[in-house]
């Protein structure tokens, strides 16, 4: 109970003394970061109806800017005319409105047209699909492989490069349903609108592969691994884009607070604030890594208590402008000299509504496992490795470039918890090259129990001598949706 503060229509005595302003102040704090809070809730909830409505207006916009195109003929006997008119209307219409409009792209949205031609079906595909989704479906040439993609698309709510992945990992073509005759496929494709899969449609065949020394029956884990070993060779030659990695594993419960656990109060020295947010919000564990678990090779220091802590928020502690600089909403914690002294009594805070790890408050033990990796994919370094082209990767391996493509998102994802290696970006790497917080100190991915908005994955970065000054006031917290 607040003692000596007046309420409207109340004549309250005179206390002996007025409690201080501060406190006065931290109930205003508190009060402004719910309301904050809130606001923010509401900002990001109108801009993904924002976004779902632009996309959907867009792609509805190429729909009929083909729409009008193809009543010009320019696939039939007018061809040669059409294509001019169509040089002419795209620097007319790049003019005015940009390179969305080039004659590429209107081409593109005039093969759009085509294919799709029933307006309900459009109007369903684009409430999950982006105009992204439809720009990679378009190269196929098999209609009905453009039906089924967009359909399994929109049900598992594919994004773009996990569409790109099943196409070129030949799904449809792996599917039973595809050795159907064409009004079987097209009769379960219309069920698959209807919200009903059938069996052809998750049984897929085994790889009958005589490529890569693959003789009989294979799986995706086979074919992935064959293609790397052929591949492996010429990325060795390249003497970098090679880490040190220890991926986490959970097991049994910990017995006790001070080993390595995901979730669960922490070990906590007695008499220390518990972290909380500048409007003093309390955070809650994430997770809590001790060095003597990890493998010796990543560098780290072999003695000393991590800690990561996130604020209950849909943002997981991050502003709604995705600003990842500066522990305000979130927490990293290093006890240099490990747990020692007495433990403080976990704190009584409620289960968190908003955080990435089911039943946050129970711990889960981790364990460490030692492994090498490439540089995954989705890391900017990918890009200035002086690696072989697509094109030769495949020629080299003897396979398509589709299966190329395939197998390094695959087997060089990045993707996993662990410590150390190379991250996994579920969208863009937003580093820049000269960050010198390359070293991975922690990431976990959306399995285990773990969700990180729309199945993405988080990161924390310092630079790599950072521990080892006992140093974790200038890391990095990235978190991404796929």
């Amino acid at each position: 109970m607040n003692k000596g503060i007046e309420r409207p229509g109340r004549v309250a005595a005179k206390p002996a003394a007025t409690p201080p302003a501060p406190t006065a102040a931290a109930l205003v704090l508190a009060d402004e970061a719910v309301l904050l809070s809130d606001l923010r809730s509401l900002v990001q909830s109108a801009r993904q109806r924002l976004a779902s409505v632009a996309n959907a207006t867009y792609t509805h916009l190429c729909w009929q800017v083909g729409r009008r195109l193809l009543r010009e003929n320019l696939h039939a006997g007018r061809a040669a005319y059409g294509k001019q008119i169509l040089a002419t209307v795209s620097q007319q219409l790049t003019a005015e409105f940009g390179a969305g409009f080039n004659y590429t792209a209107l081409t593109r949205m005039a093969r759009f047209a085509e294919w799709m031609t029933d307006e309900q079906i459009l109007a369903t595909l684009s409430t999950q699909l982006s105009w992204s989704h439809f720009i990679e479906l378009l190269p196929l040439k098999d209609p009905l492989a453009r039906d089924f993609y967009a359909e399994m698309c929109r049900i598992e709510r594919w994004d773009v490069r996990t569409l790109r992945q099943k196409i070129g990992g030949l799904l449809f073509e792996r599917t039973a349903l595809s050795k159907k005759p064409q009004d079987v496929i097209a009769a379960e494709i219309d069920r698959l609108r209807d919200g009903q899969m059938s069996p052809d449609i998750v049984f897929r065949d085994p790889y009958l592969l005589d490529l890569l020394g693959l003789k009989g029956a294979y799986s995706e884990r086979d074919l992935e691994s064959a293609i790397l070993r052929e591949i492996e060779g010429v990325l060795l030659e390249l003497g970098s884009g090679f880490a040190f990695v220890a991926r986490q594993k959970q097991t049994e419960r910990p017995q006790d607070r001070t080993r390595s656990q995901l979730g669960g109060w922490p070990w906590w020295p007695e008499g220390t604030a518990w972290p909380t947010t500048p409007g003093g919000a309390p955070l809650y564990p994430l997770a809590q890594i001790n060095l003597e678990d990890v493998p010796p090779k990543l560098g780290l220091p072999r003695r000393g208590l991590v800690q990561f802590f996130i604020e209950d928020s849909r943002s997981y502690g991050l502003d709604y402008t995705g600003q990842t600089e500066g522990q305000n909403g979130w927490r990293v914690v290093f006890w240099q000299d490990g747990p020692t002294g007495p433990a403080a009594a976990a704190p009584n805070l409620p289960e968190p509504a908003e955080h990435p790890l089911a039943a946050p408050l129970r711990p889960r033990a981790l364990a460490f496992l030692p492994d090498t990796e490439y540089v995954s994919v989705s890391d900017y370094r990918f890009e200035l490795l002086p690696a072989p082209t697509v094109g030769e990767l495949a020629r080299h391996a003897g396979v398509t470039e589709g299966a190329v493509l395939w197998a390094l998102d695959e087997a060089l994802a990045g993707e996993g918890h662990k410590v150390g290696g190379y991250p996994l970006f579920r969208q863009d790497d937003p580093r820049s090259p000269d960050d010198a917080r390359t070293f991975l100190l922690l990431q976990l991915d959306s399995h285990d129990g773990l969700m990180w908005g729309d199945a993405g994955t988080a990161q924390f970065f310092v630079a790599p001598d950072a521990l080892q000054r006992g140093d974790v006031s200038d890391v990095r917290y990235i978190w991404q949706s796929a």
